[in-house]
């Protein structure tokens, strides 16, 4: 069941080796989703027997979870703060440690 050919009330009959692209409607989405996470439900069965790939089905049920919680996806951005270089005299602990040298790990 790759989405080729599909009988069904509201899915269209491709061509031989033409493709359709079909528009599910969020309805259909949630009703779907729905039966998936039934009790004792596979997702893959599920899937297969709607002609959508198990990747389809868990990406409509992320967009619904997050559409149910009534947010955007957000993303979140680096932000970038000034930084100021000053030429100082190193301490004396600092260059006997050596410049690769923390002091921190074990030998």
């Amino acid at each position: 069941m790759d989405g080729i050919e599909a009988n069904g009330e509201d899915r269209q009959t491709a061509d031989q080796g033409k493709r359709i692209r079909r528009q599910w409607t969020t309805g259909d989405k949630r009703r779907i989703v729905r039966e998936a996470e039934r009790p004792g439900a596979v997702r893959q069965q599920v899937a297969q027997r709607h002609g959508v790939h198990v990747s389809v089905l868990n990406r409509w049920r992320t967009e619904l979870r997050i559409g149910a919680s009534g947010g955007k996806k957000t993303v979140r951005r680096a932000r970038l703060l000034p930084v100021q270089v000053s030429k100082t005299q190193a301490s004396e602990s600092s260059e006997s440690a050596g410049p690769l040298d923390d002091g921190n790990h074990r030998r």
